[in-house]
């Protein structure tokens, strides 16, 4: 019985953590760009429940990222920044900039309820992490702030939960090259790009740029991104297809979007 829960207890953690994560990255993306985890973006704060320095979350991010591309090949090196942030830091993240940036992220709750129940867990959280007991007490109050950011965190911003949670390199490649052909797939039938497909086109690729930071292939998308937001305008006005191929053809769109997917 004990072991049973345990298991459930590192599955909560894991699902709460993961879907904060892709709900934030995603975010971001839609926010500023793919290149998103700066300094500009995140200037270094000061928290003084967790420390009295201040906190700089890239460079803590950057050294936890390069430790594990060192150390270990396989598992997560190709993850978005955020799955490099401490989890208090991210809590606090959340917090500091709820208003500039993560309000919109979560809907039917406040701030405070958020960052109440996150931070109560944390400690649960780190238990788990070290595999110690977890009381019932524990384990309930893990499933109430589960439920709560499940029913919070908005869903536009977890379309692509998969991906992100489980991703690997290899299958994130095949993700993203697929995205590509769907894309070009629609702009040759003259139909729009659905927000869906386009956010997680977007997203797609800030995983495969955190890892390559290649800025040619930077420079591209940034310009089919630009270009689809225009196709977009043109393929919702009826009787206007000879008008969309004039633009795809002008625009050099396909040519871009296949040099983006030679990866």
């Amino acid at each position: 019985m004990h072991l049973i829960k345990q298991e459930k207890a590192y599955s909560l953690t894991y699902s709460i953590e993961n879907h904060l994560r892709v709900a934030l990255h995603n975010k971001m993306v839609e926010k500023i760009d793919v290149n998103y985890f700066t300094e500009k973006t995140f200037p270094a704060f000061h928290y003084p429940s967790i420390t009295k320095k201040k906190i700089n979350v890239i460079a803590q991010a950057e050294k936890l990222f390069k430790l594990e591309k060192k150390t270990n090949l396989i598992l997560g090196y190709d993850y978005p920044r955020f799955w490099f942030v401490d989890f208090r830091t991210l809590i606090a993240m959340i917090d500091v900039y709820w208003l500039t940036y993560f309000s919109e992220v979560f809907e039917n709750t406040t701030q405070l309820e958020i960052i109440t129940a996150l931070f109560e867990i944390a400690p649960i959280r780190n238990a788990i992490a070290h595999h110690r007991f977890v009381s019932d007490n524990d384990f309930d109050q893990l499933n109430n702030c589960y439920e709560l950011i499940k029913k919070s965190l908005a869903k536009r911003f977890l379309v692509n939960y998969n991906e992100l949670a489980f991703n690997k390199y290899e299958s994130s490649i095949q993700v993203f090259k697929e995205l590509v052909n769907n894309i070009l797939f629609k702009t040759k039938r003259g139909s729009v790009i659905e927000k869906d497909l386009f956010q997680r086109f977007q997203s797609s690729f800030s995983i495969l740029y955190q890892l390559l930071q290649d800025n040619k292939k930077l420079s591209l998308f940034n310009e089919s991104i630009e270009i689809i937001q225009h196709y977009n305008s043109f393929s919702r006005k009826p009787g206007k297809y000879s008008s969309i191929n004039k633009f795809l053809h002008d625009s050099n769109l396909e040519q871009k979007l296949k040099k983006i997917k030679n990866i």
